[in-house]
């Protein structure tokens, strides 16, 4: 993957300067005007008014000109000299187009640097540290950043790039889920709905940094999409983007939940077969590595698993919510899976977050989420990169040594087809002597 390297300076929404990005900004050094997300979304709804304006008013600039050209088309060669008065009128008009359209490129070059500098200053940005993907590369995932304007006036604002084959667009579709549930959490902590609580996204507990199985052979790590701290519970979120119908229950004779999903088509008819969905045991597995973290507070009974699937058209819940040894919970985000919104995500994250009761001060949340952070953190993707690695070198060993195995057994194989046939032709050899010893 081709990543572009974040930009060192992003355009202020309000004066329009460079502001250098370092030491994560939050206002303005040359305005004080304030660097958040809303303000940069307050803004650009003003230029793409402003934009849907200047195509209002070209658009009636054309017609306009058509007119009045038409008028000097019927004119024949007086309609071309420039004291004829529709030509002058024309003229006029020409240069108000040229103006216009100026104003409307200006216009949208500020709104692109608008949306630029708001995926930069992102509360996403700042804990992932994923930068902007050149959208030259299919693999890419945040890409081409840029604001539009819903029909009921709402601004929208997306980064997400487009896929051209199938498996480019299930990686997109499954990374870019994670972006948008972000958001839709972070969107309920600045609302107070939670109450002090920290977001933090893309860790990787690396197979060292995992007390559970450092003196373990096989190689392994913790990617968790996303971690929520609380001054009640630690809530592990484990992120599933899904176009399957979903059944979940629970196994009271193995104490597990038993997750199944198959597919459905658009008259809600289910086809295939099923297909077990580990996302519980997955986001399990998480919750057990941030309990034997040794951070502060983070012990058996505080950490609780969210399990949140995007887009999945039905989800059939038989079973109880928080069951398991570890206490996981199941949401959905923007599907249509629950006519009484019973796994709303919002509804289901309160629900989780107060299963435990509170544990921590406001400081305490900071501190710990500030320690979470630093230690699981992957800002330069290289404990990705490494796990990755780790896995190649494993399944190469794992490679070679099936293929000595076959390799032995093949050999082993041949040397017992080779002694049958000895032992044929020495039975062959005794039973010919022995007829003609008789005869």
């Amino acid at each position: 993957m081709v990543v572009m390297v974040a930009p060192r300076s992003i355009v202020c929404w309000s004066c329009g300067k460079d502001v250098s990005l370092e030491g994560e900004p939050e206002v303005c050094p040359h305005c004080g005007a304030l660097l958040d997300e809303q303000s940069f979304d307050a803004r650009a709804g003003e230029l793409l008014r402003a934009v849907s304006d200047a195509d209002a008013n070209i658009g009636e600039a054309e017609t306009r000109l058509a007119e009045e050209r038409s008028r000097c088309a019927r004119w024949g060669l007086l309609g071309k000299l420039p004291i004829f008065p529709a030509r002058r009128r024309a003229k006029r008009i020409e240069d108000r187009l040229v103006a216009l359209r100026a104003e409307r490129k200006a216009t949208i070059k500020t709104l692109r640097a608008c949306a630029v500098a708001r995926y930069y200053i992102s509360k996403w940005y700042r804990v992932t540290g994923i930068t902007l993907n050149d959208n030259r590369r299919p693999e890419v995932v945040f890409a081409r950043p840029r604001y539009s304007l819903e029909k009921d006036g709402a601004v929208a604002f997306s980064c997400r790039a487009p896929g051209k084959t199938k498996e480019q667009r299930r990686l997109i579709d499954a990374h870019y889920a994670e972006y948008e549930v972000f958001c839709a959490i972070q969107a309920m902590i600045d609302e107070g709905k939670l109450g002090h609580s920290r977001l933090l996204a893309n860790l990787v507990a690396t197979y060292d940094e995992d007390e559970r199985q450092r003196y373990r052979r096989r190689v392994r790590a913790n990617e968790i999409d996303m971690l929520l701290v609380t001054e009640s519970a630690l809530v592990v979120i484990e992120v599933k983007c899904t176009w399957k119908a979903l059944t979940i229950a629970f196994d009271d004779r193995r104490g597990r939940h038993r997750i199944a999903r198959i597919g459905v088509n658009k008259s809600g008819e289910l086809f295939g077969t099923e297909q077990e969905d580990g996302a519980a045991s997955q986001v399990s597995a998480h919750c057990r590595t941030i309990e034997n973290s040794g951070v502060y507070s983070t012990d058996l009974g505080s950490v609780v698993g969210l399990v949140v699937y995007v887009g999945s058209p039905r989800i059939d819940m038989r079973c109880e919510q928080g069951l398991g040894s570890v206490p996981v919970f199941f949401a959905e985000h923007g599907g249509v899976s629950a006519p009484d919104r019973s796994l709303e995500m919002g509804q289901m994250l309160a629900e989780a977050v107060r299963c435990v009761l509170p544990l921590r001060s406001s400081a305490e949340v900071d501190a710990v989420a500030d320690e979470l952070f630093a230690r699981y953190a992957d800002l330069d993707g290289s404990k990705t990169r490494e796990h990755r690695e780790r896995l190649k070198r494993e399944r190469l060993v794992r490679g070679a040594d099936d293929s000595s195995r076959r390799t032995c057994s093949t050999r082993s194989a041949g040397s017992r087809r080779q002694d049958q046939e000895l032992e044929r032709m020495l039975s062959q050899v005794r039973c010919d002597g022995s007829s003609r010893r008789h005869r």
